[in-house]
């Protein structure tokens, strides 16, 4: 007997507040209203990388000092001066980049999916130091007094 009264009350708690006809009590969205820009967004310079293909990837711009770092999942990192865009360097590191770039004192700091990081100067794009991790890197690399 206990058995055949389990199943009905087990199916009425499961049905929830559905059960009992509950409304949806959230407020209905406003009205779209006509927006005119208050001013206009000039492009004063623009450029391009390589693309995610889908895949996610910790890879971002880093900003510091007037200089945009910037990296790609083919391996290619580049330093922009933020005013003006123009190249000031260019590296090629032939491992898929997937975390970074982060600025961490006087190195750009990158990570691949192939557990590795990569640490170019700041001022010059060269290499400075490759070391192997335990994975894959999956965020921006990030550090503190000489410590990354």
């Amino acid at each position: 007997m206990l058995r055949l009264l389990t199943w009905p009350a087990l199916l009425l708690v499961l049905s929830g507040c559905s059960a009992f006809g509950a409304k949806d009590n959230a407020d209905p969205p406003a009205e779209l209203v006509e927006f005119t820009p208050s001013i206009e967004i000039e492009t004063l310079w623009d450029t391009s990388v390589a693309g995610m293909d889908g895949r996610y990837l910790a890879i971002r711009p880093a900003l510091w000092d007037d200089r945009l770092y910037i990296a790609d999942p083919d391996g290619r990192v580049l330093a922009l001066d933020a005013a003006s865009g123009e190249t000031l360097w260019e590296h090629e590191t032939e491992a898929p980049l997937s975390g970074g770039p982060g600025i961490i004192g006087d190195l750009v700091v990158l990570g691949t999916s192939e557990a590795e990081l990569i640490a170019l100067d700041v001022e010059k794009g060269e290499e400075r130091w490759r070391r192997r991790v335990s994975s894959e890197v999956l965020s921006v690399p990030a550090g503190e007094s000489g410590v990354v």
